[in-house]
């Protein structure tokens, strides 16, 4: 177990990156389709979930208590959270494609490039 904890300390394997972006605008554009994918999520989930909201940290139910049959057969609260993130990546991920970014091996990386590691992905720049 303290193997794949550690596993997921380590350095990032891919960056996002764009050649004719430094690392601050990568991070502004990293920001602003971090924001559009987070909302992406939260209106699909939604809408495939009435009633549910999740915030960073928090899941409600705006109905009270929640019903044992607001998830279909057998579903968990788990499944629905994993749901979430990953709709939340696959947005954010077309989202950097769009803004011309593409993803990078680590190990492909020129060495003078800057990097961040960031909660979807890591970026490189200038």
């Amino acid at each position: 177990m303290l193997l794949f904890v550690a596993a997921g300390c380590g350095k990032p394997t891919c960056y996002w990156y764009h050649p004719e972006r430094d690392l601050e605008r990568a991070r502004e554009d990293y920001c602003a389709c971090k924001r559009y994918a987070r909302q992406e999520a939260r209106e699909a989930m939604a809408d495939e979930y009435p009633g549910f909201a999740r915030t960073p940290g928090t899941l409600s139910y705006s109905h009270g208590a929640v019903p044992d049959d607001i998830f279909p057969a057998g579903d968990r609260i788990d499944t629905w959270l994993s749901d979430g993130q990953m709709y939340e990546q696959n947005v954010f991920a077309g989202c950097m494609k769009k803004r011309g970014y593409t993803k990078i091996k680590a190990h492909r990386l020129p060495s003078h490039l800057r990097t961040r590691s960031l909660y979807l992905g890591a970026i490189a720049g200038e």
